[in-house]
């Protein structure tokens, strides 16, 4: 899991004065090491949200360096952190967690692209030529590798179904 903000981008959706009074259980006024941890919890949490939506069309270690995804994991971590204590949540928090949560569904079923991310896999559909020699008491299946499509051969990932049966007995 990657996260793309840091504690001090929450601070600057909700202040820093805010931030740490929700994080402020005891109401000391002061954060122990166990509240300042609170923030962390809730940027990871967050950070966790986005990943499933972006797991299936990126590689998360291409994630980390988006800017689109620092406000969107600092604006989901920021109504985390306000609604931990079961407080209300600003009006201006809640529609910008609402939108980036439809542009994640979006962008996670293909309508949509992170603006500065290039999609790390080939999502193309591919198709796999093959043939039976039936001269043969086993009669295996063999691929066609000049005429298939897709980047990895049958002994990559399993993008092609028949690939499965590469040279196993067809009978």
């Amino acid at each position: 899991m990657a996260t793309y903000c840091t504690s001090a981008d929450v601070q600057a959706i909700i202040s820093i004065e805010a931030a740490l009074s929700f994080s402020d259980d005891n109401e000391s006024g002061d954060n122990s090491a166990t509240e300042l941890t609170y923030i962390t919890f809730c940027i990871e949490r967050a950070a966790s949200v986005i990943d499933a939506y972006l797991v299936k069309r990126y590689a998360l270690d291409d994630l980390t360096s988006s800017t689109f995804l620092k406000f969107c994991n600092a604006i989901m971590a920021a109504k985390y952190l306000t609604t931990r204590r079961l407080e209300g949540v600003a009006t201006s928090i809640m529609e910008d967690y609402d939108e980036f949560i439809g542009l994640l569904k979006d962008i996670g079923q293909g309508l949509k692209d992170i603006p500065d991310v290039i999609d790390s896999f080939n999502h193309l559909p591919t198709v796999t030529n093959y043939w039976v020699q039936f001269t043969k008491g086993v009669t295996p299946v063999r691929v066609v590798d000049s005429e298939s499509t897709g980047e990895e051969d049958w002994q990559g990932q399993l993008k092609r179904r028949t690939d499965t049966f590469h040279w196993r007995n067809a009978t």
